[in-house]
Parts: structure tokens; sequence; C-alpha cells
């Protein structure tokens, strides 16, 4: 089994592509850029794959251009990488990724695992480490492949087979969520989502992010009934996300530890 790397850029972003390109021939791991798509100035309340009402409902604001442009630019890659042969997976990396030099090696034991993984996430915030979690393989003497109990953010760097794009991509037709928060609810999705700990990628901060800020700005736009009834359906919303985490984490304790038996993994 053989994967790709993709990095997701801007094409104006060459200063990025520069930086990136040195990384990567660093580690020496082959790549190509894929063209990022730019919805800054995108007219959200009309975009084809926004779904404009779900979001006002239960966030009482709307997307932002980047990030509707973010998940547009994810969308077509998975488009690709659908296509794959079933014995190829794609490294998708955005281009303010910092990589720990393991993590190729990691990668190649994550692909002979026998554990049938569908999306790895290398989710990067220190945060993630005091999680609740629990491994489903041991990779080596240091890395894991755990299942959290929670759904961060983050989609700065993910492996993903072909059968795990096909179950994305009918989610990110009319989305309500960024790209990286669609990652992490499997019970929409479908898709077994882990990740690799201690953390093998990381976000640059340091570098301005081509999403924009805006996005952290949680001012309720909505007004009048909407505005009313919205305490009540933001409030179903969170009873919802919330009660869904805790289902798919102890919901897949049987098969986890039913692999682990049956593979003498140490937990």
């Amino acid at each position: 089994m053989t994967f790709s790397t993709y990095i997701i850029s801007l094409n104006t972003a060459s200063e990025r592509r520069r930086t990136m390109t040195e990384k990567l021939n660093a580690l020496g791991i082959d790549f190509q850029f894929f063209d990022a798509v730019d919805g800054r100035k995108f007219d959200v309340t009309s975009h084809p794959n926004y779904d404009r009402k779900k979001r006002l409902l239960f966030f009482g604001r709307d997307l932002k251009g980047g990030e509707i442009g973010c998940l547009v630019s994810h969308k077509l890659l998975l488009e690709k990488v659908a296509q794959f042969p079933d014995d190829e997976v794609a490294f998708i990396l955005e281009d303010d990724a910092i990589l720990n030099p393991n993590i190729t090696r990691i990668i190649e034991k994550l692909i002979t695992s026998p554990y049938p993984w569908e999306l790895v996430r290398f989710l990067g915030s220190p945060k993630i480490a005091t999680l609740r979690q629990r491994t489903v393989y041991q990779l080596d003497d240091t890395y894991r492949l755990n299942r959290l109990a929670t759904s961060p953010g983050e989609a700065h760097a993910y492996l993903i087979r072909p059968s795990g794009a096909r179950k994305l991509i009918p989610h990110l037709q009319h989305c309500a969520f960024p790209i990286d928060a669609l990652m992490g609810q499997p019970w929409q999705t479908g898709v077994d989502v882990l990740t690799v700990q201690p953390s093998l990628a990381v976000q640059d901060l340091a570098i301005e992010s081509s999403i924009g800020d805006a996005r952290f700005n949680k001012t309720i736009e909505i007004s009048g009934l909407a505005r009313a009834a919205y305490p009540f359906t933001r409030g179903i919303y969170k009873f919802s996300d919330s009660l869904m985490k805790r289902v798919m984490y102890w919901g897949s304790w049987p098969k986890d530890q039913a692999f682990l038996k049956k593979n003498f993994v140490k937990r």
C-alpha cells in the first residue's frame, strides 16, 4: 500500500509554498500542491455547499467565506482521493502544518497496521493529550493509535483512505460546519475517526490564518423569532452533540476490545 501527499494551498501563497517545500524536502516526502479555493469573497448566504438554515439555527451566525473556501478545498481534494484504488491512501496537509520527523515512519506503520482505520487526524493541540481516549493499536514503543471521546477541531494534517473520503463527501455537499468540525462527527459521517498520540503535526500559529480570525467572533447575527428561539435550538444542539460523542466512544468499546484481544496489543 502506498500514500500520496497533498498540500492544500492558495496558488498565490508563494511564501507558504516555499516554506512547505523546504519542510517536506527535508523529511524526504514527495508531494504536490493542491490549489485551494479562496472563499474570503464568497457570498456565504447563497453558496451551494453551505447549509445556512442549519447553521443559523444551531449557531446563530454564519460561517465565514474563508471557512467555506476551506471546506470546498478539502471537498475537491477528497473527491480526487475517492477515486484512488483501495490500496492507496492520501496524506493531506494544509500549508501551515509543522511535522514531526517521525511522521513518515508512523504513516508507514499505520498503512501496514491491521486496524481498519479510515481517517487518522494528526491533532496538534497540547490539550489533546489530556482528553479522554483509549488506545486501539500500539504502533511502536512511543506512538499509539487512539480513539478520542470528543471531537476537537484542526484539519492541518490527516491520513485518509478512499473509503473514508467516499463517506465524507456526501456530507460536504450542503454543510453547516467547518471541515475540521465535520471530521470530528463520526455519528454524522459514518467514518471511523482516530488520532495518533503523542502528536506528530501541529499548526504553525505564527503564520496568519488564510481563513481569517473573524471566525472566532461569537456575535449572534439572527434577529426576531429566530433569536428568541435560539437559546432552545442551541441547547438542543449542544445536548445532542454531547450525547453522540459519548454514544460513539462507548459504543465502539466492544469492537476496540475485540480487536485488542485478537491482536494481543498491550493496553
